[in-house]
This record gives C-alpha cells, structure tokens and sequence, in this order.
C-alpha cells in the first residue's frame, strides 16, 4: 500500500488557525519581512513543505518518513478537543483540571515543534557544543536530554532527524509535566474590537522583570517566567512560574479580564516572537507594523540563536 504523503507540514496546526479565521478558513497574515499584509487560507499559513519528514533507512526498514506528521496529527485531534471544551466552559469557569493534561500537551507540543527549535537545535549541534544543548536548548522548549552517546549520533543526523528526537512522547511527556506545575489563568474579553494576534511561533516566554532578563535564560524553568498563547481572539492562556508568583497560587484555574493593556501586552509577544507570521482575525496590523519599526531587530530570523 502506498503511504499518503502530507506535503504542506503546518508547524502551527490548522485546527488552531481556524479559530483566528473569521468563516474557519481565511485570516489575515502581516509578514515581517515585507511589512506587508494579505488574506489567506488557513491551509498556507504557517507552514513549510515537509518539515517534519525525517530521513529514514534506505533500505525502506524502520520508521515512516512521516512518523512525526503522524504523531503530530493524533496528538492535535485531542487538544484541539480540549480547546473547544476548555472554551464552551472557561467564562465563568475558568480552567477545569481536568482539561489541563491535554492543554499542556498541546502548549509543550506548540512550544517544541517550531522553526525556532529547530534553528537552535541546528545550531548548537553544527558547533558541537554538546554542553550547550544540556543547558540551554533544553532550556525548556524540549522535555529531555539526549545520553553523550545519542548526541554523537544525532550529530550526524539531518535537522528534522534531530528535531524529531525531541518530538518524541517521553521528551513531551517530560515538558508536560513542567507545564503542569505552573499557575493556570485564562483572560477573556467579550468582542472583538480589539483582537489577539497570533502568528507561527504563538506560544511565548516571556521575562517581565529587567532583572530576570539580565540573568539569562529563557525557558520553562527561568524563575520569573509566564507563558502567553492565545487561542482565539479575545482568549488567552496565561501560566506563571509558580515559585516567583506564588501570590497568585489562589487564583490557579480563574477566569480574568483580558483587558487593552493585556491585549497590546500578547500582541506585542506575538510579533516579537513570530518567526515571519503574525496573524490576526482582520486586517489589524499597525501596532506591528509600528512595533516593527521601533523594535527593527525582531524582524532577523537569527535572532533566536542569540538567547
């Protein structure tokens, strides 16, 4: 039997765009290269031709060169369940525990599976610092630290072989357990005057405090750090680090007020992290134009490997 071959890889899966289109399949796309805007299907958004199509034995044994687009499309079936669960639900009720699993499954997929991950998983192992990716790629973006011996051979491997290691479910179950540990809030706002971007790289870090900054380190376990994805827009996910917002400990699982300040706050992240892609529900993109010019350096795709 031949095997079907996706050939768009969606390093944001559809399921989430959809949400930011206003009939389910057309948005809006601000390219950061060009500053130019223009509508598009959900389908050519955020995506590249076989990006996670791993390189595999020649002599056709072993694994399915889309092993990882095929794990990727059963994982997505039952977080984007949970999204719409969590969103028929989360006004008043907050985040319900029970959905947290499959939420953090999806926020620890979403942060891993990027080109972000991949520029620096590429980039510490073509400069052999094996000691780096222990420390720092690791950083929190991916769940689990290869043996000495399996970073020789990833060392030899193409990107998307070295990508797909960190893909696998023990790394995500790994990063899923972090993610659970932290302070789960969700802001929501009531229309859509003032939407939420998203863009190809949605799930943000982000270190509020100058000093916390001024340490080093962006990941998961930086003490001090929030993480910011929308997923509509006029809803976000919000987890704190628990230890630095221990104030916020009895407020876990509530609803807040997604407020202008908060919307410019996400959407700032947004364009700031996007790899090319900021996407919006309309044709709303004069913040990032402007947060463009005043930031001119967030525009270089080679500023992720300077963290």
């Amino acid at each position: 039997m031949v095997e079907h071959r996706t050939k768009k890889s969606h390093i944001v899966p559809q399921s989430y765009l959809k949400r930011f289109a206003l009939d389910g399949e057309h948005l809006w796309v601000f390219d950061k290269a060009s500053l130019k805007s223009y509508g598009a299907n959900v389908r050519d958004v955020a995506q590249e031709r076989a990006f996670y199509e791993i390189e595999t034995d020649p002599n056709g044994t072993g694994a399915s060169p889309q092993i990882i687009e095929q794990y990727l499309a059963q994982i997505e079936g039952e977080t984007s369940q949970a999204v719409d669960n969590l969103l028929a639900r989360c006004d008043p009720e907050g985040v319900p525990n029970e959905l947290r699993d499959p939420l953090a499954k999806l926020v620890a997929l979403q942060m891993a599976r990027t080109k972000e991950v991949r520029m620096r998983l590429n980039n510490f192992f073509e400069t052999g610092f094996a000691e780096v990716i222990e420390r720092e790629v690791l950083d929190g973006y991916v769940g689990s630290i290869p043996s000495a011996t399996m970073t020789e051979q990833l060392m030899q491997q193409t990107e998307a072989n070295r990508h797909a290691f960190f893909l696998q479910p023990l790394a995500m179950q790994a990063l899923t357990s972090r993610l659970l540990s932290f302070i789960w809030r969700i802001a929501i706002r009531r229309s859509n005057d003032y939407p939420l971007y998203t863009s190809d790289n949605p799930v943000v870090l982000n270190l509020i405090d100058a000093a916390f900054r001024e340490q080093g380190g962006r990941g998961i376990d930086t003490y001090g750090v929030e993480i910011v994805f929308p997923l509509t827009p006029t809803v976000a996910l919000w987890l704190f680090e628990p230890k630095c917002y221990a104030e916020f400990a009895p407020f876990d699982g509530t609803a807040v007020k997604l407020t202008d300040e908060l919307v410019e706050m996400s959407n700032s992240l947004q364009v700031a992290s996007a790899a090319r892609q900021v996407i919006c529900i309309q044709d709303l993109f004069d913040f990032a134009r402007m947060y463009c010019h005043k930031v001119p350096g967030v525009r270089d795709p080679a500023r992720f490997l300077e963290n």
